[in-house]
């Protein structure tokens, strides 16, 4: 019997926290006949699942800033690792990486290089700044052979806004970035642990938690989220506000409404969790309120562990969330407070909307969807040329 010879395939994104748009995804790639290389920044996150998954690593000097010489350096570091490596497919992902990626594959001639695009950045930026994230937004997409946008209506806007041309852009299934694991994110339903996290949190037992996961800044949302459950306290003493994640300087939220979360006694500001999912187990409702989305992992995971969803009815969000099934898409601030008031008021329809947001991801959004519809795309490109 012949061994069929293994294919090389490059995964590429900036920094190490990018890991999790690739969990699972290597090894499956690894298990289906290819060699799989990942360029990123150094960092323990991606480091630890290239030795779990069996990637090849390679350390790169990407940058998250916009620096002419640090960025020529590392287009000059891809050139040549590119070309000792001579990749079958290219699939890189995140604004800088996308680009240096895409731009050093066309200097070298490979015709299979894609681009996953994830969000436009340039949509909430303004001025010259905006103009000039957007114009390499447009550039990346045009130096790419393939843009792989993660949702049906990001692919629709970014085409409506000229940034990517529809002739090259595909959507993997129903979209998302590497689907959810849903063995790993399945509520266990054990109320003990539930009580047990929530006594680590100093959350009532009895509470009704209102979380956010994810970055804390303006674009997120979260100004509009708190506001929203201030006014909601008043009528409802027994809410919680439970926000985790990292704040950022980049678009950051006032100082004084920093100050506001970190001392309301109904708030709880939690950091960054490599391990989210008994956060997940702890809320009853997750809110993205956000202005901008590539499509919204946290919504489907949450929806994975049966928890209901709300989030802002913009591009990305709306293919993460079954309007009125698994959770509600709102339009304002306003709505938003209404429908978290209608979770409040109904437990009844707290678990209905949990109960179907598990079965819409399990139809849609289960990693392995998501990976075979990866490898038939990659399969197609290797029968070309």
């Amino acid at each position: 019997m012949i061994e069929r010879k293994r294919q090389k395939l490059v995964l590429a994104c900036t920094h190490s926290l990018g890991a999790k748009f690739l969990e699972g995804q290597i090894k499956f790639m690894s298990e289906n006949n290819f060699i799989v290389y990942v360029f990123s920044a150094p960092g323990l996150e991606i480091e630890k699942l290239c030795k779990e998954e069996g990637a090849i690593l390679i350390s790169t000097p990407f940058t998250r800033v916009i620096s002419p010489l640090s960025d020529l350096k590392c287009l000059l570091f891809l050139i040549k690792n590119l070309k000792e490596i001579q990749p079958d497919v290219i699939n890189t992902g995140t604004p800088k990486a996308g680009l240096l990626v895409c731009l050093a594959a066309r200097l070298l001639g490979f015709k299979k290089t894609i681009f996953t695009l994830r969000g436009l950045r340039s949509e909430t930026l303004y001025g010259m700044k905006k103009g000039l994230i957007k114009g390499m937004e447009t550039l990346t997409c045009k130096l790419a052979n393939y843009v792989l946008p993660i949702s049906p209506s990001l692919r629709e806007h970014a085409i409506k806004e000229g940034i990517l041309n529809n002739k090259k852009a595909f959507v993997l299934g129903k979209g998302s970035s590497n689907g959810v694991d849903v063995g790993k994110f399945s509520s266990s339903n054990d109320i003990f642990s539930r009580e047990k996290e929530r006594e680590k949190l100093g959350i009532p037992k009895d509470s009704f938690v209102i979380s956010y996961i994810g970055r804390f800044n303006n674009d997120k949302g979260v100004p509009e989220l708190f506001n929203a459950f201030k006014l909601l306290s008043f009528r409802h003493p027994n809410i919680f506000l439970l926000l985790v994640g990292r704040y950022e300087e980049e678009d950051s939220i006032s100082d004084k409404l920093w100050e506001e979360l970190q001392n309301h006694p109904k708030v709880v500001v939690e950091g960054y969790r490599q391990d989210i999912r008994p956060i997940y187990e702890t809320l009853d409702l997750l809110v993205l309120f956000s202005k901008r989305e590539g499509f919204g992992n946290i919504l489907i995971e949450a929806s994975s562990m049966g928890k209901p969803v709300i989030a802002h009815r913009i591009p990305g969000c709306v293919d993460a969330v079954k309007d009125c099934y698994s959770g509600f898409l709102v339009d304002s601030q306003q709505e938003l407070l209404e429908r978290i008031e209608q979770y409040i008021t109904s437990i009844e329809l707290v678990a209905q909307h949990g109960m179907q947001g598990r079965e819409w991801v399990l139809n849609n959004f289960a990693s392995e969807v998501i990976w075979n519809e990866q490898l038939k795309f990659y399969q197609k490109l290797l029968k070309k040329h």
